[in-house]
């Protein structure tokens, strides 16, 4: 529990650049889940979905994988 959550983290995309590392190592020291795809049963495990896919660097267009397939699982949540 961190700060009265649970957290899970869904990374599917990692970067090799150093921050985004360092980010990853000091979520993984804290114990929090970091998966690569939405899990099943997402909305039965969780209560909170908060999406912070594009980030800074997004460009509109088609996407590409792995967000063609989380997009989609995040429309259809119930959360």
């Amino acid at each position: 529990w961190h700060f009265g959550y649970r957290p899970t983290i869904i990374y599917p995309k990692r970067s090799q650049k150093p921050l985004f590392v360092n980010l990853a190592a000091q979520v993984g020291a804290l114990g929090i889940p970091v998966l690569d795809a939405m899990p099943p049963g997402a909305d039965e495990a969780h209560h909170m979905l908060l999406d912070c896919v594009f980030g800074f660097s997004f460009k509109p267009g088609s996407l590409r994988a792995p967000f063609d397939a989380i997009l989609p699982a995040m429309a259809a949540s119930t959360l």
